[in-house]
């Protein structure tokens, strides 16, 4: 039973409550439009959606020029932007001026919020035949739609709108890149299939091409859920891409719509992530200008947990007039599927009670003796170890968490030192521990170093973090490549090890539900 007052406030019998509950948002948004507009993106990041592959099976058009300006080669980012056209861009069979048609399948249904594209040229000459007017449309009916490639036929396909523009400027008479980019506020649906319906160029009487364009995903949404939810007919969900690190959706209260959660002890909400650990912070701003922050844990990946927070020392003051609720994006943690030596191996480990598995369990102590609490390699081991975790499927890694080896504070020397870190999807890979090879492992750049730092000579925690932007594959597999420790001696007296790695990633689907303070 549900009784509702005027401007939101509710007083509500909710599943597990007290009749004195105070609803902040049940979360009962009936499209991805209204979800969006009530609760705002920060995100000015945004993360490219390419074809499955770049081939002739996942970017079409009409025509083509000949067999060195295909589609495909204006969707693969790897192509040079600058020089000659040939074999670096599409063009349509001489003569072609417009009414084309250019399909994109991304692969799965995906919303795309902006275009990014650099215009057709050839060293800068050539820019006439550039695309000038295009209409944009999306479709989900299938491979027969997506293979239509008629300009007139518009049968399963939807018209996009909200653009900023629907002219792709002409690119400058320069050898050089030159991005554009659209946006789009129109688009709230999810499409397998984009179609770019090219109508006219930029004057050319006998061409018309493209140089580059991309399809782009903002890398934090909101959007309504009516299947994953525990209460009502909605619930919130929340696409983050690896772009998304940090990165708000806030909805702003006014008027009667500002909430009194005076005399409140409790703020509780339903929570759900397709990864674990510490991914989301929700806040609550009063109108005094205070700003209080909660980070949801996600226990179990996939299920609903109901998260409790103690907002009791928060003064009434400081939530007597609440005009902002705001969800961020913060990292989740990733973990092999079991504690054992067969998802977590090293090259060598000195004993039982130092194996590579017990440096990745999360509940395993931090601080006090190492021994059943981290990893340390054989004695005569103090470089060239590798250190691999199996996460049971594959995802994309952005950040390592790590604190260094120590035992009650002492032996510091020990931790680990230079590394780097590699992926993988090959089993075989994942076995084999010599240091030395690489096969089927890809070396994974961009991290922000390629150190661990030492830990400090005091029987601590002391969280460090890695991040890096190099990494946009999702692997299952996952390599450390330990070049050498802090100089742990030599010969048999030389060690190495770590006492947590924990790999963590922030491109998650998250979903909150029934939120209520009592």
């Amino acid at each position: 039973m549900t009784i509702q007052l005027a401007h939101k406030r509710v007083l509500a019998f909710i599943r597990g409550s007290s009749p004195a509950a105070l609803e902040i948002d049940y979360m009962e948004y009936a499209t991805d439009g209204a979800a969006q507009s009530a609760y705002v993106t920060s995100a000015t990041a945004y993360t490219a959606q390419y074809p499955t592959a770049q081939s002739a099976t996942y970017v079409k058009a009409t025509s083509q020029y000949s067999g060195s300006y295909v589609p495909y080669y204006s969707t693969d980012p790897a192509i040079s932007l600058i020089g000659t056209d040939s074999g670096q861009q599409w063009l349509a069979v001489v003569g072609t001026t417009g009414t084309t048609r250019f399909h994109i399948d991304v692969g799965s249904a995906k919303i795309i919020n902006r275009i990014y594209y650099e215009n057709a040229h050839a060293s800068g000459g050539g820019t006439t035949s550039g695309v000038n007017n295009f209409i944009l449309q999306g479709s989900n009916t299938g491979a027969g739609t997506f293979d239509d490639l008629v300009y007139a036929n518009d049968e399963g396909w939807a018209t996009i709108t909200g653009l900023s523009q629907n002219t792709f400027d002409q690119h400058v008479a320069a050898n050089q890149a030159d991005p554009k980019y659209i946006t789009i506020s129109g688009n709230t649906t999810a499409y397998r299939y984009y179609a770019i319906k090219m109508v006219d160029n930029h004057g050319s009487v006998n061409e018309l091409g493209i140089r580059h364009i991309e399809l782009q995903t903002a890398a934090l949404n909101s959007f309504s859920e009516s299947t994953i939810k525990t209460q009502g007919d909605y619930a919130l969900k929340l696409e983050a891409t690896t772009d998304a690190l940090n990165e708000t959706v806030t909805k702003t209260l006014t008027g009667g719509d500002i909430l009194d959660i005076t005399g409140k002890n409790t703020i509780k909400l339903d929570a759900r992530s397709t990864g674990t650990g510490s991914n989301l912070q929700i806040s609550i701003h009063d109108a005094g200008g205070t700003t209080t922050s909660h980070t949801i844990n996600i226990a179990s990946a996939d299920t609903y947990q109901t998260d409790s927070w103690d907002i009791s020392g928060v003064a009434d003051a400081d939530k007597d007039a609440i005009d902002q609720l705001q969800l961020k994006v913060l990292s989740g943690s990733l973990y092999p599927p079991a504690y054992s030596t067969t998802y977590v191996k090293a090259t060598t480990t000195v004993t039982t009670g130092y194996d590579a598995w017990l440096a990745t369990n999360p509940a395993l102590s931090l601080t006090g003796d190492a021994v059943d609490d981290g990893w340390i390699s054989s004695s005569v081991s103090g470089v060239n170890q590798r250190f691999h975790i199996d996460l049971g499927s594959s995802k994309v890694i952005n950040k390592i968490y790590y604190e260094n080896y120590h035992s009650t504070g002492t032996t510091v020397v020990r931790g680990v030192q230079n590394f780097t870190l590699w992926g993988s999807d090959n089993a075989a890979a994942f076995a084999e521990l010599t240091y030395a090879t690489d096969t089927n492992w890809t070396q994974i750049t961009g991290l922000s170093q390629s150190t661990f730092d030492q830990h400090t000579a005091v029987d601590q925690s002391e969280p460090n973090y890695i991040s890096f932007t190099g990494n946009t594959t999702a692997y299952r597999y996952y390599a450390f490549k330990f070049a050498d420790n802090y100089g742990d001696g030599t010969g048999d007296s030389a060690y190495m090890g770590v006492r947590r790695i924990e790999l963590q990633t922030f491109a998650e689907t998250s979903y909150l539900d029934n939120i209520y303070a009592e």
